[in-house]
């Protein structure tokens, strides 16, 4: 009976795993219109299949499981309830049960996280099938966004729409905004893998990976897919004693590369959709090779300091990065809320949050924290109900919207400040403790085994891109699918022997 209940487990956990990482991102039934729904309602329902299996399982074997509940599982469950609790007192409850209001990210969504979280992070040995299944369906994806860029449409997604729109969606993700995210979770994770490959073939298919992926960073025009680069290099520098110096300086130099392949194959004007993003700026720059040089210059370096090991460490380089971060929080907090007349050059303006700054993301947050501010006591704690901050939004400052900026909103585009306000003081608390302690014991894992770092880099290159983007069901359980891929380490296997 056991071994029985201990299949139905894995068979679960690899059955939903697969589903995810190979299926998920390349799902789609009416091409761009219902792309973000269908993917919603296909997750929820395999996840939630799983949980059911996985359940069964464990009852077959007398609730013994691989690994102890700790507190990022208890910290979730919190979350959950607190949302469910939401949803209940929010004046919008039907909406918020399924999201169907917004991004199809309500309760059941969110509960549907959960249980996928559950399932894969008591599962051992899940962690190589979910990055050689996302590397595969990542390259897709992403080779697909290239051909888009450049008009060709093999699965005719761009019929019925109009030439004004095709820039707003890319590949079998859809918005491309949703891209960049999807981009966040995948670079890294294929750039990693080429760092710890040690088969010859293995390394030149990944670096082919790699590449397309660069090339799509280009293709998606979203600058937020940038954050994640910037983030997975400086990453991967505060690593430098624990991978191969070289093979940062190969991810360099297969970026620099593409950026010089998509510019000379997009001709002298670039493409269209790309006016205001960095890759347009890039493909229209008439010195565009300088920064293509720098990742080149770049390369060249890691290269020549391959083999010199002491002239750096990981701890020089987290230093480093530590200083200009706080240096850019000062600076912004400085120009955005003290010295606001001052005069900025175009570089520096992105140190001064106003209403433009991110493509409209500065009026966005306002109205987000006008709405958290007037909000009732009742609210401020428990949020207005998942996925419906577009409806509560509407319903007070619809006037507002529509005469300042002609837009309305129904996303924070900041994951904390959207947790604040749909699930209010209470959601962003248990989300933020569980996340620390997920992410705590992914770092613990990966002291033991380097390849762990794979998982965290990108989960930490999500959380990066996720406070300018949006949650949505494309995306959002790929970052729980990573911070699920832990190991089972000796802890659990002690647990494991209590057992017996």
């Amino acid at each position: 009976m056991k071994k029985a209940g201990r299949f139905i487990c894995a068979f679960a956990a690899f059955a939903v795993v697969i589903y995810l990482s190979l299926i998920h991102p390349l799902l789609f039934r009416n091409r761009f219109f219902d792309i973000n729904t269908v993917k919603a309602y296909a997750f929820e329902a395999f996840a939630l299949c799983a949980f059911a299996l996985f359940v069964i399982g464990l009852i077959m074997r007398g609730f013994e499981m691989d690994s102890p509940v700790r507190a990022d599982d208890f910290f979730l469950i919190v979350f959950v309830i607190v949302a469910a609790v939401s949803t209940y007192l929010s004046p919008y409850s039907e909406e918020a049960l399924t999201g169907e209001a917004g991004r199809s990210c309500g309760l059941l969504f969110i509960t549907a996280l959960a249980a996928l979280y559950f399932v894969v992070s008591h599962t051992p040995r899940v962690r190589r099938m979910i990055y050689f299944c996302l590397t595969i369906s990542g390259t897709l994806v992403s080779a697909l966004a290239v051909m888009n860029f450049f008009g060709v449409d093999p699965l005719r997604f761009y019929t019925d729409f109009s030439e004004a729109t095709h820039y707003m969606f890319i590949s079998t993700v859809g918005n491309t905004s949703v891209f960049g995210s999807f981009l966040a979770v995948f670079l890294p994770l294929v750039f990693w893998r080429m760092y710890m490959s040690k088969s010859a073939l293995g390394h030149a298919l990944l670096s082919v990976c790699a590449f397309i992926g660069c090339c799509a960073l280009i293709a998606a025009r979203c600058d937020a897919a940038y954050i994640a680069v910037i983030v997975f290099f400086a990453f991967s520098l505060c690593l430098w004693d624990k991978v191969a110096r070289g093979r940062i300086a190969e991810a360099a130099a297969i970026l620099s590369i593409s950026m010089v392949a998509m510019r000379l194959a997009c001709g002298a004007y670039g493409h269209f959709g790309l006016e205001g993003s960095l890759s347009g700026a890039f493909l229209a720059f008439e010195y565009w090779y300088i920064p293509a040089a720098f990742f080149a210059v770049l390369a060249a370096i890691g290269f020549f300091l391959k083999s010199r090991r002491r002239l750096f460490s990981g701890k020089a380089f987290t230093f480093a990065f530590g200083v200009l971060l706080a240096s850019a929080a000062a600076l912004t907090v400085y120009y955005t809320f003290i010295n606001t007349s001052a005069p900025l050059a175009k570089p520096l303006g992105v140190f001064r949050i106003t209403a433009l700054w991110g493509n409209s993301r500065g009026y966005i947050w306002d109205i987000s924290l006008k709405l958290f501010k007037d909000a009732p006591l009742l609210q401020k704690l428990f949020g207005y109900g998942p996925d419906t901050l577009g409806l509560a939004a509407s319903e007070k400052y619809i006037e507002v919207m529509l005469s300042s900026r002609g837009m309305i909103i129904d996303n924070a585009h900041n994951l904390p400040l959207q947790l604040l306000l749909t699930t209010g003081v209470t959601g962003l608390v248990s989300f933020a403790a569980f996340a620390f302690f997920a992410v705590k014991r992914m770092f613990a894992d990966a002291k033991e085994r380097p390849v762990m770092w794979g998982a965290l880099i990108c989960v930490v290159c999500y959380f990066a891109v996720s406070l300018v983007g949006v949650e949505q069901a494309v995306t959002t359980p790929l970052l729980f699918l990573m911070l699920a891929a832990r190991r089972i380490n000796h802890y659990d296997n002690d647990y494991r022997s209590s057992l017996k």
